[in-house]
């Protein structure tokens, strides 16, 4: 982590997961006034790294919030049931909170899987923030990895559970599709992802300054499919340029959002389970654009 640390500004925010199996788009640097990136890879059992560069000054319109729970931060002892969803509890990690919620587009989160009762415990946290911001009102993906760690400008006391980042402001756009177990093969993906396309309007997006996350199990890629790369190659079918990155684990956080149709969902409102943001067999793609920013991605 100091390694890849010394090659940025030291007021970067550093998160480093550890994951089954990572999602990348291979950089081939820059053509004319664009990023060009080769066509995404799913490695799902070699070693490899991949890695994304957020903005540090965003342009007009677009606010980036990074968020990091510690171990203290969930020992709810007598803070009560209620603490995830709280006003407190959310200003203390970084979480945003009034305005700035309801202004939320996107949220990528990661946490570990060394709870005591990861199922019950995670669900606790994810779903008691996510409700208290209103039901499915802004795409969530991420996952659970089996290590997290995180290096900022100041010291982090105390071993880090769960961080991300909180995208919101007038210039972001976004939209993700979930995956069920029931989605097999390269046509049933395509079709998804195409669906996905159609009612996010991403024609109307601006390509450069947008960027795709793929969170899969472990138990989706080649053993689903019966041969690798399936779901990221359709993702290059239907979003062509669009740089990929994600990874492959047990447990994946997210939901289906399609801002404008968002009334029509069936997470809408109250949750039918306990357990809605929290998937084991499942792949969330998650569409983000950040105005007319350019993301920078490699996967080496």
């Amino acid at each position: 982590m100091d390694r890849i640390g010394s090659c940025l500004p030291k007021s970067c925010l550093l998160l480093l997961g550890g994951a089954r199996g990572v999602v990348g788009s291979p950089w081939e640097g820059p053509e004319r006034d664009a990023y060009k990136y080769g066509d995404p890879v799913e490695l799902e059992y070699a070693q490899a790294f991949s890695c994304l560069l957020l903005p540090a000054h965003p342009p007009d319109g677009v606010r980036i919030r990074p968020f990091l729970v510690t171990e203290d931060h969930i020992r709810k002892g007598k803070r009560g049931e209620d603490w995830y969803s709280s006003m407190a509890f959310k200003s203390l990690v970084g979480l945003p909170v009034d305005e700035e919620a309801r202004d939320t587009k996107c949220i990528l989160m990661f946490t570990i899987d060394e709870l005591d009762n990861i199922k019950s415990d995670l669900s606790d946290m994810v779903n008691g923030f996510v409700d208290s911001c209103g039901a499915c009102s802004f795409t969530l993906g991420g996952a659970v990895l089996n290590r997290l760690l995180a290096k900022g400008r100041n010291p982090i006391k105390g071993r880090v559970i769960c961080t991300g980042f909180c995208f919101s402001g007038d210039a972001v756009r976004s939209a993700s599709a979930l995956l069920v177990q029931g989605t097999c093969g390269a046509e049933a993906v395509e079709r998804e992802l195409s669906r996905l396309k159609r009612d996010s309007g991403f024609e109307g997006w601006k390509r450069g300054s947008t960027v795709a996350f793929m969170f899969a199990s472990v138990k989706r890629g080649s053993r689903l499919h019966h041969r690798p790369n399936v779901e990221a190659d359709a993702f290059a079918r239907v979003f062509p340029g669009v740089p990929l990155v994600g990874l492959f684990d047990s447990w994946q956080i997210g939901n289906e959002y399609v801002p404008h149709l968002s009334g029509k969902q069936p997470g809408k409102g109250k949750r039918k389970a306990p357990v809605s943001y929290l998937h084991e067999r499942a792949t969330i793609i998650v569409l983000l654009s950040l105005g007319s920013s350019e993301f920078i991605g490699r996967c080496p």
